[in-house]
């Protein structure tokens, strides 16, 4: 079985990614911010700090 479980974080989503990261002794290897969204013309009005924040991100566990 494989689980992919899901979280939110309000604003502090690159913190918690890399106290999962240590956590779990992982790799992020997905990472997706709101100034890198595609096709998405609202993107352009985003102020610095918005476009940095994180969409997605993936973190995959060393076992």
């Amino acid at each position: 079985m494989f689980l992919k479980p899901s979280i939110e974080f309000c604003g502090h989503a690159e913190e918690a990614l890399n106290f999962y990261k240590e956590i779990f002794n992982g790799e992020v290897d997905h990472l997706f911010r709101y100034g890198e969204e595609p096709g998405n013309p609202q993107s352009k009005n985003l102020d610095k700090k918005h476009k940095q924040m994180l969409v997605n991100a993936r973190i995959y566990g060393q076992t």
